[in-house]
């Protein structure tokens, strides 16, 4: 079976809102309609039926969430990372999708071969085994959970059922790598203060070696941002002057 996922999920279609529902009844979707890969996608006489498709995998990738924390120890025990899973934990394919969305297959297909073209979704691993629970699990034993298309529009309620992940082995990065990453997202962390750090305690975070650096330096911005102490007010330093000014006069 192959096992497929909305590229740079976290990037795209989270936000700080989305990070703290687990179950989702509606998902962020980038706007831009100049971009090149729309651009290419659209330039076909089927461009706006494979955008519809494209629009619906994204619809099904909110639902579903995998067992890796990728990076975040404080993440609930749940996570997107785009991966297209049935309700019963298997993958999807483009019958399963014709299925939910009354599409032809064969269209599908025909959008699914274009998005991994222009790097909008990709395969995860082309085999995923089912054990005898009828757990999708990938050769590293993970495996990933999704909320059933089903819902009541209540967030935090969801239906679960069990399928694999693939995942990648990790490849600590550059400093370089890093440092233009934090540029790209503006999020004000000191590239060489968090290199550093998990350079020291052999790129592990908490107790359990690290996923996804990207995702780490997004959660680190976010806590820094959090100890940030609040600028003083203009009242707030007249007020702390007039008591430094009692102090020298009663000294």
């Amino acid at each position: 079976m192959t096992l497929y996922r909305i590229r740079d999920w976290a990037k795209h279609f989270e936000n700080s809102r989305t990070e703290t529902i687990k179950s989702l009844n509606w998902v962020p979707i980038p706007n831009r309609l100049d971009g090149a890969g729309f651009t290419e996608l659209a330039d076909n006489p089927e461009g706006a039926a494979h955008y519809g498709v494209w629009v619906t995998l994204v619809l099904i990738a909110s639902r579903c969430h995998d067992v890796a924390i990728d990076g975040n120890e404080d993440a609930p025990g749940l996570q997107r990372t785009g991966t297209l899973l049935k309700s019963s934990g298997r993958p999807h394919d483009s019958k399963s999708i014709a299925r939910i969305t009354g599409f032809s297959d064969k269209l599908i297909e025909r959008a699914m071969e274009r998005l991994i073209a222009i790097r909008w979704l990709e395969k995860v691993s082309e085999a995923v085994a089912i054990d005898g629970n009828g757990m999708a699990i990938n050769g590293n034993g993970i495996a990933a959970f999704q909320n059933g298309m089903e819902g009541n529009g209540m967030e935090g309620n969801r239906n679960t059922g069990a399928a694999a992940v693939a995942s990648s082995r990790f490849v600590k990065p550059t400093l370089e790598q890093v440092a233009a990453f934090i540029q790209e997202i503006r999020n004000g962390v000191d590239a060489q203060e968090w290199f550093d750090h998990y350079e020291s305690n052999g790129w592990k975070v908490g107790r359990n070696p690290m996923k996804d650096w990207k995702a780490c330096v997004r959660k680190w911005g976010r806590s820094r941002i959090g100890k940030q102490r609040p600028a003083e007010t203009s009242q707030e330093k007249i007020n702390r002057l007039r008591a430094e000014q009692r102090g020298v006069k009663n000294a």
